[in-house]
């Protein structure tokens, strides 16, 4: 078994990548690049949620359980404990598989009746009903993401754990 170094500057970290498809299909209609996230610090958050689990204190659960879009143009940094005008709760779990002993990969996914049609700008994941991770849905291509009529959305996002 390999056994897993924790270095002192090491983090959470996470990336995601939106693709819709043709409603009911396997047909692509588009592919964001990657897109980096930003892992909450807020009180009973995020990566205090991790770390009060290894303390011990379970209060509240860690698995990631759900995601959310968000409507404001706003960027979430890591004192936040939520994104704002969050909509489109509950979008649910499709897979989950660990990559390596340090990467894991969720993909969530909607069908097209379940997300309203709407231009939304940020992108929160959620253990029950606490904030893990959230992110301004931004790439080298893309400024937002526009959801429109008879498009499925997947989205696949990975977390890993980095030395530095």
């Amino acid at each position: 078994m390999k056994v897993l170094k924790i270095k002192k500057n090491s983090k959470i970290v996470g990336k995601f990548k939106i693709l819709t498809h043709e409603a009911g299909t396997k047909n692509l209609i588009s592919e964001t690049d990657w897109i980096e996230n930003t892992v909450s610090t807020a009180s009973n958050h995020g990566l205090n949620l991790f770390i009060k689990h290894l303390f011990g204190d379970v209060t509240y659960a860690l698995p990631i359980t759900r995601a959310r879009f968000g409507t404001t143009d706003v960027t979430p940094v890591e004192a936040d404990s939520d994104i704002d005008s969050p909509l489109a709760y509950d979008i649910e779990i499709a897979t989950r598989a660990l990559i390596s002993n340090t990467e894991m990969e969720i993909t969530f996914f909607a069908p097209n009746v379940y997300i309203p049609d709407d231009t939304y700008y940020t992108f929160s994941t959620y253990c029950s009903d606490r904030t893990f991770s959230m992110a301004l849905i931004r790439d080298e291509n893309v400024s937002d993401f526009t959801k429109t009529g008879n498009v499925d959305t997947t989205i696949i996002y990975r977390y890993s754990l980095q030395n530095s």
